[in-house]
């Protein structure tokens, strides 16, 4: 009969398996081995290590098989909580006992001065809170899209670095500015701004007037689109076919455009730029004469005895009611009855808005 003493020590040896056990003790376990395995070589099997006080309270760690076999599908990360506080069960990640990420309710938090980076460039760069985004090569047609989108509306523009050949379209750019010299874009709403001028960084200071750039083209006609309205020159008339002699400009003390023959009218011809509308027309005279007003086409002919679009007098403004639109044809024609060599047009203005 061996010692009694020697008994725990062989027992120790023979024993590989326990098949039965169901738990181990109620203190600390300490498993010495160099590699732990769970298996279950069962479909459906999903070996499962739960950390925790209850089936409700627990982290879960799970080998998720494909339905009905024993191929491994997903490793599941799962945590279990009846807490109702926010961020119960959250994940925290520590590095050398510093938390540097966190998985929440609703957030994947990254620590204060800790980078974002893949394949060992930074993407994101943070130093005390302020994040920089670096070392990205190409942006996706949906983003590139959203990023024109955001720009195009300018809604808080306040600056503009160097401006290449091209064309800005937009709502309306105020008092932006390019290196030192200020745009004004109170004309501009709806309309492009061609940027011929505005190259390689410089300013052609041929086309700025005291550092100010008003962009005449962005409605599409000359330096007479003031504000909101449009100026109509004396040299804008011409006399109707209805005697030979022509109009003139008296340069003397009563200033003005006349006629030479009582038989004639005075006309002026009125672009209105595209994307806008007339809305009304005051001719400045010294006489109170009526004025028509009509809308013309430039590809076909138009009856001028027919009924006109507006009327009204010199010197009182008229309003355009239906306002008359721009198209890709139409103008303003201003027939003046003018009946004395003593009546004198000054000039008018147009009155435009946005369509």
């Amino acid at each position: 009969m061996k010692f009694i003493g020697d008994f725990d020590g062989t027992l120790e040896d023979y024993i590989t398996t326990l098949p039965a056990v169901t738990s181990i003790g109620t203190g600390q376990l300490s498993i010495t081995a160099s590699e732990v395995y769970l298996y279950d070589a069962t479909n459906d099997g999903n070996p499962t290590i739960s950390l925790g006080s209850t089936a409700n309270e627990r982290f879960e760690i799970k080998a998720q098989y494909e339905s009905g076999a024993q191929g491994m599908d997903v490793v599941k990360f799962t945590t279990y909580t009846a807490g109702s506080s926010a961020n119960d069960g959250r994940y925290s990640f520590f590095v050398d006992e510093v938390n540097i990420l966190q998985i929440k309710d609703d957030s994947l938090n990254l620590a204060q001065s800790m980078n974002l980076s893949i394949g060992g460039v930074d993407i994101l760069a943070d130093s005390s809170g302020t994040t920089t985004l670096s070392n990205i090569d190409a942006l996706d047609a949906t983003t590139e899209s959203t990023i024109e989108a955001a720009i195009d509306t300018l809604s808080n523009l306040t600056t503009v670095g160097t401006i290449g050949t091209g064309v800005w379209q937009g709502t309306a750019i105020a008092h932006a500015y390019i290196g030192d010299d200020a745009i004004e874009g109170d004309n501009i709403a709806d309309n492009a701004i061609n940027s011929e001028h505005y190259t390689d960084g410089s300013i052609d200071t041929v086309h700025i007037g005291d550092d100010q750039v008003t962009f005449d083209k962005a409605l599409g006609v000359s330096p007479r689109v003031f504000g909101n309205t449009i100026k109509i020159l004396p040299s804008d008339f011409m006399i109707n076919d209805d005697a030979a002699s022509p109009l003139s400009f008296k340069d003397g003390s009563n200033s003005g455009v006349h006629i030479n023959d009582t038989a004639n009218e005075a006309i002026a011809f009125v672009a209105i730029p595209e994307g806008m509308k007339a809305t009304a027309l005051d001719i400045h005279a010294t006489h109170t004469r009526a004025i028509s007003v009509y809308e013309v086409d430039l590809n076909a002919s138009f009856d001028f005895t027919a009924t006109a679009d507006e009327t009204g007098n010199c010197n009182t403004q008229i309003t355009i009611d239906p306002n008359i639109a721009s198209t890709a044809t139409n103008y303003l024609a201003i027939i003046i009855a003018l009946n004395n060599t003593v009546h004198r047009i000054h000039g008018g203005v147009l009155t435009i808005a946005n369509q």
